[in-house]
């Protein structure tokens, strides 16, 4: 279980990455792939965001951390994990 205030961020970063999406809807309708692909980016980094804020790991920064990866996978023996 989550507190109160973590779950407020998780469903803010839910709702920012369910925006993405039906953002990317509307530019993949329009034909504009590049925007589109720049929702579903940003979906992905939303949706990841809400998953760290669960572990209070929140991320702000674009760059890849492998540890972060680690760091998710440590607890689940059916995953692969990063080295």
């Amino acid at each position: 279980m989550v507190n109160p205030e973590t779950q407020q961020t998780v469903l803010g970063y839910l709702g920012r990455a369910w925006q993405m999406v039906d953002t990317g809807r509307l530019t993949l309708k329009h034909q504009d792939y590049i925007t589109t692909v720049n929702r579903a980016y940003y979906a992905v980094f939303y949706a990841a965001n809400a998953l760290l804020a669960t572990r209070h790991m929140e991320r702000s920064k674009h760059s890849c951390d492998c540890r972060l990866s680690r760091a998710l996978c440590q607890d689940r023996p059916d995953r692969t994990r990063v080295q």
